[in-house]
């Protein structure tokens, strides 16, 4: 994350040279680049705002590929927030949109990360097995869309049986930091602290290849499985970074969606954040 603030000032740049003449399919490029950004400096409602131009251009350009991606991009963004009602709307539009084509297996995981974030395990975990049905008949390469399947499948398997064995579901941890960072939380989350699962936490936050959101996350579930087993002034340290962390990415939301995440917070700091439903 050494070099978001020049990567957006670039950004920023490149806006102010499409805003005249007007061009909405480089506008739409570099918007929804600067919510990427925005979201790895932890400018949580600037990701927003340029998320949401970034779809509003889509539409007027009329990509219909595009204007499906940003959507369901943006969804996972709000289901991450705590606003499970933006996402819903996100994803109805973008199914309301025509076929997904090869985006189709995004929308259905997002769908079900949803229907999980909603309490509703056993329709994510119908979903999910349909899906994975239909891509093992095909013959469908293994990828970062089917990783993520995985994860939510696995999540959703816990939430309907908490004494599952995590590390069975989620025998292998993938590259990318994000699926990285959910596979840990999974592992972690599932009552009792590995040793290799933890030093593998511990690299991955001393990376700096998350966004702070994610960060906020792993922290929290480290925090929690590590309670008894670690002095508790280490513990009380995890929690005091978490913490601000929390409040530093508030500080960018509105006040509706900082009651929102306020509410994710509590939903986090339960130690089956991942297989409850958290705002029902």
């Amino acid at each position: 994350r050494g070099h978001l603030a020049e990567a957006l000032e670039a950004l920023n740049a490149g806006l102010t040279v499409v805003s005249e003449p007007h061009s909405p399919v480089h506008e739409g490029m570099l918007r929804s680049r600067a919510a990427d950004v925005y979201r790895l400096q932890g400018e949580l409602g600037a990701a927003l705002e340029s998320d949401l131009r970034a779809i509003e251009l889509a539409d007027y350009i009329g990509a219909l590929n595009v204007q499906i991606t940003r959507r369901v991009h943006h969804a996972h963004f709000r289901v991450a927030l705590g606003d499970l009602g933006a996402a819903l709307r996100c994803l109805t539009e973008a199914r309301e949109l025509g076929r997904a084509g090869e985006l189709q297996v995004r929308l259905e995981v997002e769908w079900a990360e949803l229907e999980l974030a909603q309490g509703q395990a056993k329709a994510a975990l119908e979903r999910l097995d349909k899906l994975q049905e239909l891509l093992e008949s095909q013959g469908a390469e293994p990828g970062e869309a089917f990783a993520f399947l995985q994860l939510v499948r696995a999540a959703a398997l816990l939430a309907l049986n908490p004494l599952s064995d995590a590390r069975a579901l989620v025998p292998l941890l993938p590259q990318r930091p994000a699926l990285r960072a959910f596979a840990l939380r999974i592992r972690l989350g599932n009552f009792g602290l590995d040793p290799d699962d933890e030093a593998e936490v511990r690299l991955l936050l001393a990376s700096g290849r998350m966004s702070p959101l994610e960060e906020l996350q792993l922290k929290l579930t480290l925090a929690l499985s590590t309670l008894g087993t670690l002095p508790a002034s280490e513990v009380g340290t995890l929690w005091a970074e978490a913490r601000a962390l929390h409040l530093r990415l508030e500080r960018g939301l509105s006040a509706e969606q900082g009651a929102l995440f306020r509410v994710q917070l509590e939903v986090w700091m339960n130690p089956r954040a991942l297989f409850v439903n958290p705002h029902g």
